[in-house]
């Protein structure tokens, strides 16, 4: 399937929240810039799954999805699925937990693991996906 309009705007809104993360980091928001980072390798997840005709309504439905489908088809590699998870769970505590917060390497890091979610998603769909270039 070629990439939908709906699939192309969360692909785009992956680059905007990733360089709104670095933005947020710049700017010494290190909780921010962890959550941001987190919504990037969300959108770019919820673009692949939109691509093969499949949404979900929470966080957690598309989480298991990672684990479901990609996973277990051999697609991704459990360690990307952890990332995925791990990203979930920091942007929870990032946007609820007041008295959690992030240093600027955490939040450098988070930055990197949305990269790396946004690459595992290329890999798959190199047909409808532009080359990735990191700033």
């Amino acid at each position: 399937m070629a990439l939908t309009q709906e699939a192309g705007q969360f692909w785009l809104h992956c680059f905007r929240a990733i360089r709104s993360a670095q933005v947020l980091l710049e700017d010494e928001d290190y909780d921010g810039a962890v959550s941001k980072a987190y919504y990037a390798a969300f959108y770019a997840v919820k673009a692949l799954f939109l691509l093969e005709g499949k949404s979900f309504k929470t966080h957690k439905a598309l989480d298991s999805a990672v684990n479901a489908d990609l996973v277990r088809t051999h697609r991704w590699p459990k360690e990307l699925a952890k990332t995925y998870r791990k990203m979930m769970k920091d942007r929870n505590l990032a946007d609820y937990e007041m008295l959690h917060h992030f240093t600027k390497r955490q939040a450098e890091g988070a930055i990197q693991l949305a990269w790396k979610i946004a690459e595992g998603v290329a890999k798959i769909r190199p047909d409808t996906f532009v080359v990735l270039q990191k700033p």
